[in-house]
This record gives C-alpha cells, structure tokens and sequence, in this order.
C-alpha cells in the first residue's frame, strides 16, 4: 500500500460554499494475494449504529412470508406519501470533501476462461410452474469469449462498494471514466482497454452514513460529465467532475435510495427507486419533482423498491422490489408536468401522482427482486431465487406474460446483487457471491444456442455487487463486499 498524496487545497460550489481538502487516497494490488472476507456468511449494508434501517438486516435469502406480515403497515405508508414527496429545496453542501490524486498499482494480470454448459428452464404463457421444456445451452467456444484481468486493487474506505458505473462517452483524453461507491466515498478512475485503471478524484461525504448507487449523465448546458449519488438518507449529491465541486444536493426520497436512473434522451430527468416504496421522477435541472408513481395497492408496490429501469424510448419505467412484484408504469402522458417542470414560474409542489400501473405481476420470482432491465421489447430480471428471466409482458391479457428464457444464477442467495447488459445488447454478466462473474451472449438464433462462459480470480472470494460494461462493451468492471475491485478486458482475436 502506498499513499498517493497529502496536499491540501480547497473548492467552492456556486454558492461559495467550502467542500473541504483534498484527502489521502491508496489502495493495494489484489492479484498476487490472497483475499480473506472480514465479514462471512450473511452481510449486512449501512450504518450498523442505526438498528432501525432495513439495511443492517442480514443479507440473506429472504423467506416470501416476511411480506405478507408488512401489508398492514406498508399501506399506512403508501398513503402518507402525499406529504412526503414535498423534499425539493436544496440542501447545504456542508462538511464534502473533493480530492483528485494521482495513482499507481503494481499487479499481475491473468487469463482465466471457464466454460460450461447452463441448464435454461421454459415456462408455458399461462405462467405455470411446471416446466415446459429442459433446454440445454452449446458451450462456448473460448475463442468468442473470453476476459482478461487486467487490473485489481483494494480501496482504503473500509466499506464495501455497492455501485459502479461508466460514463457513456469518451472523456477529453480518449479514455473512458468510471464512478464507484461506498461507505461515504465516491471515487472516479480513468482507464481504456488493456490498460490499468488510473485515479482521478474522490469525493467523500462525512454526514453520510453511505451512498448505495451511482450514475453518469451529461450536463445538458455545456455537455461535460455530470455524476450523481444517492446516499442512505434519500439524498442526491450532483458533481461537476470537470469543475471539482457538488454543484448541487437534493433530498429526492424520504429514505435510503437504491437505484437510479437517467431518461434515455433528456439527462435532466433522473428516476429515484427508494425504500419509501415509491418511484420518484426528478428534474434536477430546476429542482422540481415531476411525478410520484407508488400504486398505493392497486398493484403497486407494497415493500422497498430495489431498482428501476426506462424503456429505450422513455414511455415507460419499470420497477422491482422486496414485494416480489415486476410493475411497469406508463408515463408517456407527463410531457405536460415534464415540460412544466422547466419552467421556474410554476408552482414547485405541482407534481403527477401516478396510481395504476400499466402492467404488474408477482409470478415470475419467489423472492426479492434486485435488478430489472428493459432489453428491447423484453424485460429481464433478477432475484434472490438465484433466477434471470426474460419475459415479454401481456398487459392486454390481464398482466399475463410470456416467457423467453430462463437462467440459473449459482451461489446467488445474497439480496443487492446487479447484473449489467452492455450497450451493444449483446453480453449479460451477473456476479455471485463467492466472486464469480457470469456471461452469456445473447446473440443467439434460440435459447439453445445462448453461449455463457463464467471466470475469476482465486483472490476474488466476496460478493460482486454490481458489474459495469464500458461503452464500446470490451471492459467489465465488478466491485465487491471486499472493497476490491476487479477490471477484465475482453480477447479480442
């Protein structure tokens, strides 16, 4: 381990407030060591001093009956949510701390390609249990897919890293940037393809007891990177990365935020999942919250949202939680509210409250529902059932769906494990939690021939919480329970 930098400097937001100085950041190669969790069997996320948050519950597979028992007390909830969403103005961007040092790491790289054959199970339409149909995928031939490790370090923040993104376009040096969080501290690395991961900037927050997701968007005035992060407390921080400060904080939730979102086309609207069991749509451009979409138990959710999802063209939002329940909302009829929400003259409490969802079902898991994505005209998901189904939804069948494929996760029992699709549709990976990573390619003719290769490092032994694709699809980074993370470049014959 070796320290990067101790000098000092300060920064200011638009409103003249201090962020703080720049602070000592290290971090240690992984590849030649052997790794030893701190923490085994179940895991537990956030701040341990507070009993009452649902995250310091153990990370476990959840029994289906621990819903049922909440529906009283979920639906007093719901309906307090008219109060709630009022949270808009802004908050002071006190006691945050920006540094940007330089960094190095000294590792080994190597090649690590396992395939094999994965069961898929088939479900007839009518959404029954039996199964249908017991396919048998082709195993891949190493030549078409296969990763390299070409980095790997620990972070020094003592907490691990639930989030990870890349940022959607190609920096002003020609490389790609990369976000990821945990604890109180967001950090940004800059890499490209078969190259180490070089730090840039850190940004740490000491009145947060932890950030559980972030994400990269494009500032829509002078189009330089923009990130945000949502912290356990239901506030958003938004960074200038390019200018060095938080040029804005917002409490966008009444609880802790688990996803979210950028609109496909206006990175102005930012979709929050939260634990107040709602999905809010934000403009945080002005600060004003758009619309609220809770169901209120007309097939809404009834328990804590864990991620959420936009359609490609931005009609529709889909959204998954600890309920069990896939809702997908329509909210192609906001353009009025979106297009009021720019305009500083109206009233900020104006807000749609959306209360039936388009499409909404509970038969496709057993168990909490962690990552949902829109993939074209399907939706794929994820749960603690250690399941990934595809699915098209029926909404004119009376929510009925029908199934594409269906994938086994192994040794995926822990709740708050993401799986990412690359931008070019073609690749899905998955980590577990003994720190595999998992991908199939999804350009096949059928689900028989769905090629899926999985590798990792003997060093890598804890849950990969979250996996991220770069743009060009050729860079995959997992990071972990550890506070490691792991970057792993595709062969390119």
């Amino acid at each position: 381990m070796s320290p990067v930098h101790t000098r000092l400097n300060t920064v200011s937001t638009s409103s003249g407030q201090t962020l703080g100085r720049f602070v000592k950041h290290s971090r240690t190669s992984l590849a030649s060591k052997s790794v030893s969790s701190t923490r085994s069997g179940c895991l537990i996320r956030g701040n341990k001093s507070n009993k009452d948050d649902t995250f310091n519950r153990k990370r476990g597979s959840m029994k289906k009956d621990c819903v049922s028992s909440k529906k009283v007390n979920m639906a007093k909830k719901c309906s307090s949510l008219d109060s709630k969403p009022q949270l808009s103005p802004e908050i002071n961007n006190e006691n945050l701390n920006l540094s940007l040092p330089d960094s190095s790491t000294e590792d080994d790289t190597s090649d690590v390609d396992i395939s094999e054959s994965v069961t898929i199970r088939r479900r007839d339409l009518n959404m029954s249990r039996r199964l249908q149909h017991s396919l048998k995928c082709r195993c891949i031939p190493k030549s078409r897919l296969q990763y390299t490790l070409k980095d790997n370090f620990r972070e020094s923040i003592g907490h691990p890293l639930f989030g990870v993104d890349f940022y959607p376009f190609v920096s002003s040096t020609g490389k790609y940037l990369i976000a990821m969080c945990g604890g109180n501290t967001v950090n940004v690395y800059e890499t490209s393809f078969n190259e180490r991961m070089t730090l840039k900037a850190s940004f740490r927050d000491s009145d947060n007891g932890g950030f559980y997701c972030v994400k990269w968007a494009r500032n829509s005035n002078d189009f330089s990177p923009m990130l945000v992060a949502g912290d356990q407390n239901g506030i958003v921080r938004i960074i200038d990365v390019t200018r060095r400060r938080v040029t804005k904080s917002l409490q966008c939730a009444c609880a802790a935020i688990n996803e979210m979102c950028f609109h496909p086309h206006d990175s102005n609207l930012l979709l929050v999942a939260s634990k107040d069991i709602s999905v809010r749509l934000w403009n945080i451009s002005t600060s004003k919250l758009v619309a609220v979409m809770s169901g209120r138990g007309m097939g809404g959710h009834l328990d804590e949202i864990l991620t959420v999802d936009w359609s490609k063209d931005g009609n529709q939002i889909v959204a998954a939680g600890m309920d069990h329940f896939i809702v997908v909302w329509d909210i192609s009829k906001l353009h009025k509210h979106i297009h009021n929400s720019y305009d500083n003259s109206c009233t900020n409490g104006l807000y749609a409250h959306i209360d039936v969802p388009y499409f909404s079902t509970h038969d496709v898991h057993s168990n909490y529902i962690d990552c949902v994505r829109f993939h074209g005209g399907y939706i794929i998901s994820k749960s603690c059932d250690q399941r990934l189904v595809c699915f098209v939804p029926k909404p004119e069948k009376k929510s009925s769906l029908e199934i594409a494929f269906e994938f086994d996760i192994p040794q995926c029992k822990l709740w708050f494990i993401k799986f990412a699709i690359s931008p070019c549709g073609q690749f899905l990976a998955c980590g577990n939690q003994v720190g595999r990573v998992l991908v199939w390619d999804l350009h096949a003719e059928s689900p028989k021939t769905i090629h899926f290769t999985h590798f990792g490092h003997p060093s890598c032994q804890t849950a990969i919480r979250q996996i991220a694709f770069s743009p060009d699809s050729k860079i995959l980074i997992a990071v972990c329970d550890d506070c490691t993370t792991w970057k792993w470049d595709l062969i390119v014959h």
